[in-house]
């Protein structure tokens, strides 16, 4: 707080700095999917028939959402029950995060942000697979079309408000470890920045100089998801049992399968960071990323004064 009160400027720079690349970037990438994969799994859509298929079908539009979602659907579903080794098996990137951010704005290259996404995906099935875990029993009533979009747009508008609210907080935390040790401009710069949140840590990842530097750290970025990630997944994890230790232990380790992946993987395609990132993103303002985060303003509004007057009326 002290270090926070002298330095007023500078953290109100990162604070808008971090709301505009959440508004340019992550709610443009992660939004949509999200809403989707959630409608169609509370509509009793499935992409493998039948119900001993269901935990599939989850298994799917959670690796298709991205972090949160499907840890914050098992947790609801398996309330009193371990669920680390489930939970650890849904926090992956989103395929919206990881091809159109990572791959296509930080890279330059789809295909890398396609085979990335993948790899992240095996290296979760392989890490649950070999400590034997078993997938914790779950059943989704279904509902109605128009409940379930009602409900998921809701439900989704929050948890992009928590992950954009955790972002923030975390981006701060950073900047103020990054200036208190005098980091700044280094490789241990990038590093803090990766452990401490995705977005930031992959952005960071682009900026240095070294292609294999910047390719393993914007894998382990990515594989990793940040401390800021496992605080959201802890957050929606309360109500159930889940190992915190093991659960940043199994992300750490996959965050180094994905940086290396990505090292081989940049070396194979010969690519390039995009190095004018920030100055593209400033000037980027692409007409569906408007229609999307002016949707997602207006769902915030609603739902916020929504409830808020339920507050109010039941006190």
């Amino acid at each position: 707080m002290v270090f926070c009160f002298a330095n007023v400027k500078d953290m109100s720079k990162q604070v808008i700095c971090v709301l505009y690349r959440c508004v340019t970037q992550l709610i443009p990438c992660i939004f949509p999917f999200m809403v989707l994969s959630s409608i169609a799994l509370e509509s009793g859509a499935s992409i493998v028939k039948g119900k001993k298929f269901n935990k599939i079908n989850i298994l799917i539009f959670s690796f298709l959402s991205g972090f949160i979602v499907g840890p914050k659907l098992i947790s609801r579903e398996g309330q009193g029950k371990d669920i680390t080794g489930t939970v650890g098996l849904t926090s992956n990137a989103g395929v919206g995060f990881v091809v159109s951010y990572v791959g296509a704005l930080l890279w330059d290259s789809i295909l890398f942000g396609v085979m990335l996404y993948f790899f992240q995906i095996i290296t979760a099935l392989i890490l649950f697979f070999l400590r034997k875990n078993k997938m914790s029993d779950i059943s989704i009533s279904k509902k109605p079309l128009l409940s379930s979009v009602v409900s998921s747009v809701q439900g989704c508008t929050f948890t992009m408000l928590e992950i954009c609210g955790f972002t923030v907080f975390f981006t701060v935390l950073k900047e103020i470890f990054i200036s208190v040790f005098s980091l700044n401009g280094s490789i241990l710069s990038m590093i803090v920045s990766s452990l401490f949140e995705i977005s930031t840590g992959a952005t960071s990842s682009v900026s240095i100089t070294n292609i294999d530097l910047a390719a393993f750290f914007t894998g382990f970025s990515v594989g990793f998801g940040g401390i800021c990630m496992c605080f959201q997944t802890f957050c929606v994890c309360n109500d159930a049992t889940i190992r915190k230790t093991e659960f940043l232990l199994i992300k750490i380790f996959q965050g180094i399968l994905c940086g290396i992946f990505s090292l081989v993987s940049v070396r194979l395609l010969c690519l390039n960071p995009v190095t004018a990132s920030y100055a593209v993103f400033e000037t980027t303002a692409k007409p569906i990323n408007v229609v999307i985060v002016g949707i997602f303003i207006a769902f915030s509004i609603i739902f916020i004064k929504k409830a808020a007057k339920k507050k109010f009326i039941r006190k």
